[in-house]
């Protein structure tokens, strides 16, 4: 739980005036030893994760917690827990009885990472997790875990690989390397990658209703029947997997 941490305190949002509208919000902060971290989890229902990587050597949180009122504000919680290398931050709400009446709270967790860490060095695994809200990750260069159900994922001057996924949003990522296989999977949205133009890899990708593109990867991306596309560019070192049910599948090389 973050306990000892600054807090902006409760204030009313001005123009909030809707009886269910979250307009009482809290600020709370904490700041971890990047150096005992090799795994961080982040996970929240309602609300948007952002990890950024920044010129430090502390993990730093900021958790925003909005409610409809300071009592339900109290119920909700940041969890955290440090065991083996795992970095664990976790939202928990107490809804109490007949929560199905008012809006839920939400938690919109912002983390800044050490940018000089690595899949190879210091923090080598990154997954952050939302049921409704955004995902954004920016100059990380760990491999990745990045799920969401409703909500865009967004990966920017990425390095590493992982996974990315959800199933009412849009996949858009962009990598300066890609050191390990990556795979973005929506239902209900599209699918943008960005990679190095001279990447090794072994392209796979599907739509059902959309489209399949592929730019400034050379002549090997050509035989597509516009839906799908299997193809190996280079050596084919990491495989890249790219899947949506209706929506467009965009790969350029940069």
């Amino acid at each position: 739980m973050l306990t000892a941490v600054t807090a902006a305190g409760v204030t009313s949002v001005a123009g909030c005036t809707a009886p269910q509208s979250l307009d009482v919000e809290e600020t709370v902060t904490d700041e971890f030893d990047a150096e005992s971290v090799s795994r961080l989890v982040v996970e929240t229902t309602n609300g948007d994760v952002t990890v950024s990587a920044e010129s430090r050597d502390t993990i730093a949180v900021t958790a925003t917690k909005r409610a409809t009122s300071e009592s339900q504000l109290e119920n909700v919680d940041i969890e955290t827990n440090l065991e083996e290398g795992v970095l664990t931050l976790a939202v928990e709400v107490d809804e109490g009885l007949f929560s199905f009446l008012r809006a839920g709270p939400s938690v919109d967790l912002e983390l800044d990472v050490p940018e000089d860490v690595s899949v190879t060095e210091g923090l080598e695994t990154v997954e952050a997790e939302t049921t409704n809200g955004r995902v954004d990750v920016h100059r990380v260069r760990s491999d990745l875990s990045l799920m969401s159900t409703n909500g865009d994922v967004t990966g920017r001057q990425l390095e590493g690989g992982g996974v990315a996924g959800t199933t009412n949003g849009d996949i858009s990522l962009e990598f300066e390397q890609l050191q390990r296989d990556l795979t973005a999977e929506t239902t209900n949205g599209d699918v943008e990658l960005v990679l190095p133009s001279t990447v090794d890899a072994a392209l796979s990708l599907d739509t059902v209703n959309g489209t399949v593109t592929t730019e400034n990867l050379g002549d090997e991306t050509r035989d597509t029947n516009g839906t799908t596309l299997d193809t190996t560019l280079g050596d084919g070192t990491h495989a890249i997997t790219a899947e949506t049910t209706n929506g467009n599948i965009t790969v350029r090389g940069q």
